[in-house]
């Protein structure tokens, strides 16, 4: 409304409407979704590991042959102290 069209006693104008504010709903399928889908991933990996799952076996080779020496046994004559600095 424009002032130009004010005609009259400015005390008898109309109040202007007061617009309650719009909220949106706190509970919508998206947010469902949205909240669903950690839970049924949670579900399926849980189910997963407690069903168990095949586990592939490897081809059974022979231990590779190792040989090992004996170790040294003598004293150590010197050695160096380090207590934290330089």
């Amino acid at each position: 409304m424009y002032l130009s069209e004010l005609k009259g006693d400015p005390a008898q104008l109309p109040e202007p409407e007061q617009q309650q504010p719009t909220r949106a709903p706190r509970f919508t399928r998206k947010r469902a979704a949205y909240a669903a889908l950690p839970v049924a991933g949670l579900i399926l990996f849980g189910a997963y590991g407690l069903i168990g799952h095949d586990k592939a076996q490897a081809d059974t080779q022979p231990l590779p042959t190792v040989t090992v020496s004996q170790p040294i046994e003598r004293s150590i004559v010197e050695w160096d102290d380090y207590v934290g600095r330089f």
